[in-house]
């Protein structure tokens, strides 16, 4: 009886150190990786940069901002590396009279050629992309999705092909107080519908259940193109496009706002003659046969997107060896 009291006691004490001692060792929380996939849905704004909206117009950054829906399949084939097809559709848009109808005062003239120029365009983009994704930390996925990392922050890059039109209002109607219906425009003679990106961004993800997270990305698109907007640093042509140039027209396309306060308020400022008629057109002081301002300024264009998304992890297809 007292040898097994003694043996009982022993072995509690035995199993009670092996216990503490494997809590003590640092095992890696999973004996493996496991490839996971995810299906997203994301919507968010669209921000365009370019001849209109120059990086250095801070007043435009509001007027210039539209709409963003996304798609997407990722594939994470290790603890920090993932591949994403991703899908886009953005709204991009822009009008040299919001942009600068606000900053227009007596105190500087750094907007006068864009208000005087008073081009504007829209164009819906269509963008299937191959991003890469980098884990900024281990992003390790075991056989159960709730094992993965509760919060995620990333890099992303990769490149895309778009498709797009450019697209601008003809003449307001100001007797029968309309708007002008939309027309895909082509001004420049020189616009590719197909052209590459390079999309360029940082996201962070959190998980918000077993199989679903939510995320938030910002992503700068690079293009290799300076026609989104349909406007190019050139000379204004000789042409009869009403597109081409838009300087003389009184009343805004986008909103029929009357441009003619403003208008006499940047002649009197660049030495040009104000506007005391009654007609919808102003002077022709820009434009051919001027060399002086350019329609547009050099460079490319590019756009940026920001966008909150829920995506959905497929359960893991393990195979067992036979």
């Amino acid at each position: 009886m007292c040898i097994l009291k003694k043996s009982i006691i022993f072995s509690l004490v035995f199993f009670s150190f092996i216990n503490n001692y494997a809590q003590k060792i640092k095992r890696p929380p999973y004996e493996r990786h496991f490839k996971s996939s995810e299906i997203g849905l994301g919507i968010g704004s669209s921000q365009y940069f370019g001849d209109i909206h120059t990086y250095n117009n801070r007043f435009a950054y509001t007027s210039t901002t539209r709409w963003n829906t996304n798609i997407s399949f990722t594939r994470h084939l290790n603890p920090y590396y993932s591949l994403r097809i991703l899908a886009t559709y953005a709204r991009i848009m822009a009008d040299y009279f919001l942009s600068t109808q606000n900053k227009v005062d007596g105190f500087s003239n750094k907007f006068d050629n864009q208000f005087l120029r008073n081009s504007h365009f829209r164009n819906d983009l269509k963008e299937i992309s191959l991003v890469s994704l980098i884990n900024l930390k281990n992003g390790f996925y075991s056989v159960r999705n709730e094992n993965r990392t509760s919060v995620m922050p990333y890099f992303m890059a990769g490149f895309g092909l778009y498709q797009h039109a450019p697209q601008a209002r003809g003449v307001y109607d100001a007797v029968n107080n309309n708007l002008a219906p939309w027309e895909t425009i082509n001004s420049t003679n020189n616009s590719k519908t197909l052209n590459l990106s390079i999309p360029i961004g940082f996201g962070i993800r959190k998980k918000i259940s077993a199989k679903m997270d939510v995320s938030a990305e910002i992503c700068y698109r690079l293009t290799f193109t300076d026609h989104l907007d349909d406007i190019i640093s050139e000379s204004y042509p000789n042409s009869t496009n009403p597109y081409s140039n838009r300087s003389q027209e009184r009343y805004s396309a986008i909103n029929g706002k009357d441009r003619n306060e403003l208008f006499n308020l940047v002649a009197l400022r660049q030495g040009f003659p104000i506007f005391t008629g009654t007609g919808d057109k102003y002077f022709p002081i820009i434009g051919y046969p001027n060399e002086s301002p350019k329609r547009g300024e050099n460079g490319n264009d590019a756009f940026l997107t920001t966008s909150v998304h829920i995506r959905y992890y497929f359960d893991k297809m393990i195979s067992c060896p036979k």
